[in-house]
């Protein structure tokens, strides 16, 4: 009989992908199932086959819906047994564990022989079983995972006291039947427990943190775990557990040792580091997990008396809470005996990327939700453990420390600083949520020295916390165990110090498995394999598990559900689209701007973001749009890396709420239905309208808007959006938008700091930044500042070049001394300047055509439309071209004009000092051609009609100005044909403003079309006196043009004219304007309309009598 091997029995009949349903619960929970459906074809008799299977198996799951199945012929029984009868009769002879599910949906329709035999051996009473109902796919899986979850192969250690000192049980009934010994129970033995000095000073070294921890040899642990076990395991207690993990090495099956006492200082021992014979250290060997479980004041030990485990819930709220205090970033923080600790900033960042990604498969399926909270203040953590809906996970990732003899965490007050959290607050705060609130089903705390017995110390750099050696003074118990005997129902924790990246891995892959649906034993180890791979030395030994309960599972197995959607993807795939910048994975955040960012939030309806280029605002404004779009938030995008039109605030708004004018009404009547209907849609859902890249609206000098108009617009929305709209924008530029109703709340994104910069150069991609040792990199911060993008650039240049860091810090100079503000940041932008001009001078010959195109791109644009670009140029490898200028540093992806793609592009620090060498290079008629062909790709159909304006500036820069001011025409006309009059006349206002004319026929006649559209605009919305100067205007320009299309456009506009003055009464002059008309369309043969004309000068006649004429 083999350990972990489940028999599914049931009909095959419309039941075999409920088997299979069966069969994925039972290998979720680590076991093996057993589907007969996928054996080969055999010899010999089917029973005794069955028998052979069943009895090599340990546990027995029965399906039962309406059939009873196949009666085999021949039976020498009184009344012939179906095969299912057999296997469950053979499944109780064999002693097996059984666990039986009924669907509830066959209810009467069940055969009467299936009804019979349930009644008379399954569910009977006194001798049968506790059964469960299953009524779909989902409802079993989660069902199975949990009754078998609950049967997982388990050894209790119970250490309870004695009158002699303590005395040890070992019950094994939960290896049963696998394990065939007759005793069930060994003991009580007597156990002392107090380790020899030798494994003392082995466990000190262990448990002081990482640099001492990295000095303990491999034969120390294995002498530490040994002499444990003999302590903990005398005599057959010790032989009974080796072979019990003799059976599991077999099939490669996972044990559990659940360490029961009311003894901290029992729980306190190294339990993960325990050795028997033949097993010298079986967690790390993967056989075996531990437990640690507190029982109740007077509870019993003995597991025949546990309460039974709860159904996993079918949804999941799980809280990740990061705390990274301003003293913590500081580079040489190092407290005293106090309770401080060294220097640790915590990558929370990263953190938070690796939750999402290991919980993304409960979030799509709806079986789980996730909070990020933006900072780590410990009354968010008071609000969040307090409330009705709180999550059921709680994941604190923290520094860990000793405070007065007692552990502590170390969370933000409202300024960011340590705020100190114990054990009893905590408690507290999980007893203060109302009756109906569920209970906290685990709290993991990523944080050093939060189990065990802990005491004063210094943890070393990059590691959550401080922690001291075991048995110095001042000694605590750990703040796991105490949170547990206070109520808490299971608490994961840190036995000594980890290491930032260790307890990253750790609780990736732990949390990826437990939103899959398994236990907290398997959860526990597929985390401590991923940090004995990625930690450091003996860390995979350092997380705990104490509880007063099961270990789970906790929630709905994965498949529960169709995937969809969930809330971060769904915002991720918004800024995509809108081609905002987001940096997914290795971002560095600014917990303080966060901070600033959620409070103004809360209280203003206008917010900036503006600092330095390249300096990470979008990423920061995106980051916490995910987190308000999770929490309910309606996100829009508005592109404003363009000179925006204040209609078009309006329109492009409204178009993405599905909003548009009604067609058929008077053009003040649509006007007011789009802003009511505008009004009523932003007032429905909380909204937030992000505008990002501003600048292009500001003055460089001082950030006033350009378009004055363009505030009132931003202003009017504001206020038709109500208290629960916000408008966030980012800038290089504080954004003023003049004098209105509401205040702009400035959120200055500084450089990143020098922890910042630490975790940067941390990240995989930094290689080039690693190259650097600590003094020079210490100097090329103080030359660069904390600018993300020099980082980067610095980044490719260094990749592969080891021999360029000596010349650079040459040319960069000695490292600056504390000098004046101003000073300072006047020499790091001289340094800034100093690294573009290295980057530029790297880039090879043979890259250089790519380069210098893409320098004179206006806006971001997809890799594969650059290709084609670069392909039409006739560059030979474009995709290779790309590929270099991304892997160093000079091409990222970055914010796009529209709302369907983002793009790639040079960054600005080198775009400013490299646009003037293609035409030195391959000379004026290159760079015209190069535009031309932008500004072509631009206006393809499908593209959005922001990119007419676009694409007018690349034609302006190839010197077409009338191709421009056409391009502006087209845009004007495509938004009058929506109806959008007002949106019409401000984009003709804007090409006529943008690009003034000279004495060019087509410049003149371009822009008298422009006119015409300001004039057609103009009408519809009342403001008569004006569309005739648009007319006039136009007339003027024009003159005495004779080119075709310049007579037909005089021609229209002169047919205008003359409609306008009729319309006043004045026939005489609307009759003369009417016949220069009729001249120009002759003139330019032009027939079909010239005869239309002539039928109006006839009307006209005809009025005034002159019928003749």
């Amino acid at each position: 009989m083999q350990l972990g091997r489940v028999f599914i029995s049931s009909v095959f009949g419309g039941m075999l992908d409920l088997r299979e349903v069966a069969a994925e619960a039972a290998r979720l929970v680590g076991l093996e199932p057993v589907l007969t459906e996928h054996h080969v074809a055999q010899p010999g008799a089917v029973r005794d086959r069955l028998t052979r299977e069943i009895a090599a198996c340990d546990t027995y799951v029965g399906l039962f819906d309406r059939r009873l199945g196949t009666v085999p012929a021949g039976s020498d029984e009184d009344r012939p047994r179906a095969i299912t009868e057999e296997e469950f009769k053979l499944a109780r002879e064999q002693g097996l564990r059984c666990l039986v599910f009924l669907s509830r949906a066959a209810g009467a329709d069940r055969e009467p022989g299936l009804q019979d035999f349930l009644d008379g051996e399954v569910t009977e009473y006194r001798s049968g079983l506790w059964t469960r109902p299953y009524t779909d796919e989902a409802s079993l899986r989660r069902e199975i995972a949990a009754g078998l979850a609950a049967l997982r192969p388990r050894v209790v250690l119970e250490i309870a006291s004695a009158p002699e000192g303590r005395a040890a049980r070992l019950h094994l009934r939960d290896v049963a039947p696998a394990w065939t010994r007759p005793d069930s129970v060994l003991g009580p033995v007597p156990v002392r427990l107090d380790l020899s000095p030798s494994a003392r000073l082995v466990l000190i070294a262990f448990r002081r943190g990482a640099d001492s921890r990295s000095l303990v040899k491999e034969g120390d642990i294995l002498f530490l775990g040994e002499e444990l076990g003999v302590l903990a395991l005398p005599g057959g207690l010790g032989d009974a557990l080796a072979g019990v993990l003799d059976l599991a090495a077999s099939v490669s099956r996972l044990v559990t040792l659940e360490v029961r006492s009311a003894d901290p200082a029992v729980l306190a021992l190294p339990w993960e580091l325990l050795g028997v014979a033949r097993h010298p250290l079986p967690v790390r060997e993967g056989l075996l997990e531990i437990v640690r479980r507190l029982p109740g004041p007077g509870a019993s030990g003995d597991p025949l008396l546990d309460t039974a485990a709860s159904l996993p819930a079918d949804h999941l709220e799980v809280l990740g809470f990061t705390a990274a205090p301003v003293e913590d970033e500081a580079p040489t923080v190092r407290f005293g005996a106090s309770g401080g600790f060294g220097s640790s900033e915590l990558f929370w960042e990263q953190e938070q990327e690796r939750l999402l990604l290991a919980l993304e498969g409960l979030l799509r399926e709806r079986r789980g939700r996730l909070h990020l909270p933006d900072t780590g203040e410990k009354e968010d953590l008071r609000l969040f453990l307090s409330q009705a809906e709180r999550p059921q996970v709680v994941h604190i990732s923290c520094h860990g420390s000793v405070q007065d003899a007692r552990p502590v965490l170390f969370l933000e007050d409202a300024d960011g600083r340590r705020s100190p959290l114990g054990a009893e607050e905590l408690l507290a705060w999980s007893r203060s949520a109302p009756g109906g609130a569920p209970e906290l089903a685990l709290l993991v705390l990523a944080a050093c020295s939060t189990a065990g017995t802990v005491g004063e110390g210094a943890a070393p750099p990059h590691h959550r916390g401080a922690v001291a050696e075991a048995g110095v003074a001042h000694e605590a118990t750990g703040l796991a165990e105490t949170l547990v005997a206070g109520g808490l129902l299971r608490v994961l924790g840190m036995q000594s110090t980890v290491s930032d990246a260790g307890a990253t891995a750790f609780a990736e892959k732990f949390y990826a498995r437990l939103a899959d649906g398994a236990d907290l034993s398997l959860a526990l180890r597929a985390g401590r394999v991923e940090l004995g791979a990625k930690g450091m030395p003996h860390e995979w030994a350092i997380p705990t598990l104490t509880t007063r309960c099961d270990a789970g599972p906790l929630v709905a197995p994965r498949g529960s559900a169709e995937p969809v959607e969930h809330p971060f993807e769904a915002a991720r795939g918004t800024f995509d689209v809108a081609g905002v910048s987001y940096l997914e994975e290795g971002y560095v955040g600014r917990r303080d701007a966060e901070r600033r960012l959620r409070r103004a939030f809360a209280t203003d309806r206008l917010i900036a973001i503006h600092g330095l280029g390249g300096i990470g605002k979008s990423t920061l404004a995106a980051r916490f749009l995910e987190r308000r779009q999770a929490d309910g938030w309606r996100v829009l995008i508005l592109y404003a890396g363009r000179e925006l039109a204040p209609s078009t605030v309006f329109e492009e708004t409204a178009a993405r709420l599905g909003l548009g004018r009604p067609s058929g009404v008077p053009a003040e009547v649509a006007e007011e239905r789009l802003r009511e209907g505008l009004k009523q849609a932003l007032r429905a859902e909380r909204t937030v309208l992000f505008l990002d890249n501003f600048e292009d609206n500001q003055e460089e000098a001082d950030g006033a808007l350009k378009n004055p108009a363009l505030g009132e617009a931003l202003w009017d929305l504001a206020e038709l959006g109500g208290e629960d709209f916000r408008l966030l924008f980012t800038s290089r530029l504080a954004v003023e938008l003049g004098e209105g109703p509401f205040e702009v709340r400035q959120i200055d994104l500084g450089e990143l700091a020098p922890s910042g910069c630490r975790k940067l150069r941390s990240l995989p991609r930094y290689e080039g930044l690693r190259l650097l040792q600590e003094e020079p990199w210490k100097r090329v911060l103080s030359h660069l500042g904390g600018h993300p993008k020099a980082l980067d650039l610095l980044n490719g240049y260094l990749q592969g070049k080891p021999d360029r860091v000596a010349q650079l810090l040459a040319d960069l100079g000695p490292a600056l001394e504390a000098v004046d503000a101003k000073l300072r940041a006047r020499r790091q932008v001289q340094g800034r300047q100093l690294l573009v001009d290295r980057v530029l001078a790297t880039v090879p010959d043979d890259r250089r055509p790519a380069f210098d195109r893409l320098c004179l791109l206006a806006v971001p644009l997809p890799t594969d439309e650059l290709e084609a670009l670069l392909t039409a140029e006739g560059l030979a490898a474009p995709a290779a071209d790309l590929g270099w200028l991304r892997d160093h540093g000079c091409l990222a992806r970055t914010v796009a004009p529209s709302a369907l793609t983002g793009g790639d592009a040079i960054h600005r620090l080198l775009v400013g000092r490299h646009q003037e060498a293609l035409a030195q290079r391959e000379g004026e008629e290159a760079v015209k051609a190069w535009h031309l062909r932008v500004a072509e790709h631009l206006v393809q159909p499908g593209k959005p009609l922001s990119d007419f304006g676009i694409a007018a500036g690349h034609r302006d820069a190839a010197g077409d100005r009338a191709g421009a001011l056409e391009l502006y025409g087209k845009w004007a006309r495509s938004l009058r044909g929506r109806y959008a009059h007002s949106a019409c006349l401000q984009i003709a206002r804007e090409g006529i403003e943008r690009f003034p004319i000279g004495t060019d026929e087509a410049e003149r006649l371009a822009l008298a079309k422009l006119l015409l559209s300001a004039h057609d605009a103009l009408t519809p919305l009342g403001q008569i006196a004006q569309a005739k100067r648009q007319l006039a205007a136009a007339l003027e320009l024009l003159g005495a043009a004779q080119g075709e299309e310049a007579l037909f456009i005089r021609a229209c506009t002169r047919l205008l004219v003359g409609r306008a003055l009729a319309g006043e009464g004045k026939t005489g002059q609307a009759v003369s304007e009417l016949n220069g008309a009729l001249a120009d369309f002759e003139a330019g043969n032009h027939l079909r309309e010239r005869a239309l004309t002539l039928g109006e000068v006839a009307r006209l006649r005809a009025q005034t009598g002159d019928v003749s004429g």
